[in-house]
């Protein structure tokens, strides 16, 4: 019988969210397969230290390292530490989900100074405008690893078309979810009873963003986008679940507008995927993305979308079909898509029956388990790329 390959998840983060979640997802769906599962989680924030939690429960071997990302981290330590890791537990395979390599790179170098047989990099947002020295760095960084996923077909696009040398390396895969840990079509009932217990209008069409209210995730745009729905729209109400550090200036835009009785802040919250289906709209105003989490969730939960248009909605949505989109920036024009879908119940209910049918199309846990799978199997047989060990 053919021994089935330990295989080594790297998530190189900052706190636990939806990447985190994915890592988690993978681990859980290999270590049922019989698959050996270990798992470096960096510290530097208590909802790691949760992680750690989950994946001592998965019965995956937990190993702990000092922050990964930019900020707190010491890059000469890493590399060590992650260095003896990898010779030590002898993965056949290291997976490393990353948010940005240019920034967190000494991870890749550790694994290839370890020579870890089967090297692979998730690339979970687009690389975005990049230095000399930092276009360098990812020639040195793409020469290290046996392929590069990227969660949207844009963000690999760019990739290939920014020149890079080992272009071949790059592919798709995109981010999936386990649908049946969310709430889908609630009844009138179970819908009112959320509502009561946020303190929300019971009858009201309510748009709901939700994420880590950071710039890139637009929080601003988003109440940008409210007041010019309510304009249009005066029974519309908004809802953002989240928090981070811009959700002062959020709440104080939102007293700025007169919007303090429209747009409620429901903070972070840990039952997102079963509070969904309460609301009506989903927004997502992001600046850029790899594949959201949060969008995927929402469009499980049955919600139709307005969106700008960054990298994952075209994969879930082809030529923008199912959803109402904008381009970046556009405030006007998001705060006008989800004041269509507020006028229109017929419309939200056919985009979002249309939005619950594509996670359960093709991005599903189930759906990235098997293509990673694939992909793993063929690398650790032996098909890897040529010149890849350096």
């Amino acid at each position: 019988m053919t021994r089935k390959p330990h295989i080594l998840f790297v998530p190189v983060t900052v706190f636990r969210a939806g990447t985190e979640q994915i890592v988690l997802d993978l681990a859980e769906r290999f270590g049922r397969d019989g698959y050996p599962i270990s798992l470096a989680i960096p510290t530097g924030h208590p909802s790691l230290d949760r992680m750690a939690q989950e994946s001592d429960a998965l019965g995956a071997q937990t190993h702990r390292v000092g922050p990964l990302h930019p900020g707190d981290r010491n890059i000469r330590e890493n590399f060590r530490v992650l260095t003896k890791l990898f010779k030590e537990t002898k993965p056949d395979i290291v997976h490393l989900h990353m948010p940005y390599a240019p920034l967190c790179f000494e991870s890749v170098v550790a694994a290839y100074r370890a020579r870890v047989p089967v090297r692979i990099r998730t690339e979970q947002n687009p690389l975005g405008p990049l230095s000399a020295k930092q276009r360098l760095k990812m020639r040195v960084l793409d020469a290290m690893v046996h392929k590069i996923v990227f969660v949207s077909n844009s963000n690999r696009e760019e990739h290939i078309q920014r020149g890079r040398a080992m272009g071949a390396k790059a592919m798709y895969i995109g981010n999936g979810i386990n649908p049946s840990t969310i709430a889908h079509d609630c009844s009138a009932e179970v819908k009112l009873a959320i509502r009561k217990r946020l303190q929300l209008p019971e009858k009201a069409v309510i748009a709901v963003m939700v994420g880590t209210l950071e710039h890139r995730k637009g929080p601003i745009d988003f109440v940008k986008a409210a007041r010019v729905a309510a304009q249009q729209n005066p029974d519309i109400h908004f809802a953002v679940i989240g928090d981070g550090d811009k959700r002062t200036a959020a709440e104080e835009m939102t007293k700025e507008y007169g919007l303090t009785e429209r747009i409620h802040f429901l903070g972070r919250r840990a039952d997102v995927r079963e509070i969904l289906c309460a609301f009506d709209i989903f927004v997502q105003p992001s600046h850029y993305e790899g594949m959201s989490i949060a969008m995927l969730e929402a469009l499980a939960a049955g919600l139709p979308m307005a969106s700008t248009r960054v990298a994952g909605v075209s994969d879930v949505f082809p030529n923008e079909e199912g959803a109402l989109c904008v381009d970046v920036y556009d405030t006007e024009g998001l705060g006008g898509a989800i004041a269509q879908y507020a006028a229109d119940p017929a419309r939200r209910t056919k985009d979002g029956a249309n939005s619950h049918n594509r996670i359960l199309e093709a991005f599903t846990q189930e759906h990235i388990y098997q293509e990673y799978r694939t992909l793993f199997s063929k690398m650790s047989g032996g098909d890897r790329l040529n010149g890849s060990e350096g």
